[in-house]
């Protein structure tokens, strides 16, 4: 005899909206981080470049923000849906977290490589080892940013700006 456990419509309509975009909201992050990186980078290009890294910035929070709001609107339980979900949330109002949607991406890459992704010590590792080299790079990004205008900083490069980030002190 077969059970057959039956969802909530809803549920089962959030269920397939997840997996169809699962692959969309692995690489939005990856979009998103070249978008923001590029222009700090590259400070020399041109405006409608440094203009369309903007609008692609934009457009992926869009898509972030419209993932959260469909699987919000398609859940029945909506509170303990949201509690379980704050770093979505979070994705959606801070920007800056916006990469760490990266590590979704670490996921499916060890879903694919069984040996790793079996164990919690793997995926804690990879975990970790991706969740640092993001704040890393992030961080670099950022005080390249902030400093590379001041003439009296001492970071000037991105090199400069990595050794910062991933000095311990």
């Amino acid at each position: 005899m077969v059970t057959v456990i039956k969802t909530p419509l809803g549920e089962d309509r959030r269920e397939r909206w997840e997996r169809a975009m699962d692959w969309p909201l692995s690489i939005a992050p990856l979009i998103f981080l070249a978008a923001f990186a590029i222009p700090i980078l590259n400070p020399e290009i041109s405006d409608a470049a440094k203009e369309f890294a903007r609008w692609v910035e934009w457009t992926t929070w869009g898509l972030f923000a419209v993932d959260y709001v469909v699987r919000l609107t398609l859940t029945r339980d909506r509170w303990p849906w949201v509690r379980r979900h704050v770093l979505d949330l979070l994705v959606v109002i801070l920007p800056v977290l916006r990469p760490f949607r990266l590590l979704r991406l670490l996921t499916v890459l060890t879903s694919v490589q069984r040996q790793a992704g079996a164990s919690l010590r793997g995926r804690v590792g990879i975990y970790l080892a991706g969740g640092s080299a993001l704040i890393i790079f992030v961080g670099s990004l950022a005080m390249l940013d902030r400093e590379r205008a001041d003439p009296e900083a001492n970071i000037k490069t991105f090199g400069d700006s990595v050794c910062w980030a991933s000095s311990p002190t």
